[in-house]
């Protein structure tokens, strides 16, 4: 079981922050998506070439890991409040929570207004429910 749970009015007021946070996230996924591209493009020309210029990568791959650890660190502080990311790109995640005396997640993702689904521990999106007005 988690160490941190959350009711819903706790969840909900995390998502202008998480809003935010993957917000912050997205062009450094950008960045980290187009120099992918350019090291495989890159990559096949050295093949059809025969195998010269691999050393004019090692900057992009050097470049790569620092966003991608960046990226890592950004998820990390998402995960240190006890959030469980499960999506970065649509920005789903889960909030641990009690519901009568069992673990469950309480669901969300962006764009959505507020945290409005749930579901098991042993399922996912696609098995979420809607919560229950009060």
């Amino acid at each position: 079981m988690a160490s941190i749970y959350f009711n819903l009015r706790e969840a909900n007021e995390l998502i202008p922050w998480l809003e935010e946070s993957f917000r912050s996230i997205d062009p450094i996924r950008q960045q980290a998506q187009e120099l992918r591209e350019r090291i495989s493009d890159a990559e096949q020309r050295v093949r059809v070439n025969g195998g010269g210029g691999v050393d004019s990568q090692s900057e992009s791959r050097r470049r790569l890991e620092e966003i991608i650890e960046l990226i890592r660190s950004r998820i990390a502080e998402v995960q240190s409040r006890g959030i469980i990311v499960r999506n970065l790109e649509t920005g789903l995640v889960d909030f641990p929570t009690l519901e009568e005396g069992r673990e469950v997640y309480l669901c969300w993702h962006r764009g959505e207004r507020e945290v409005a689904y749930w579901h098991e521990v042993d399922t996912g999106f696609a098995d979420r429910q809607p919560i229950d007005p009060p």
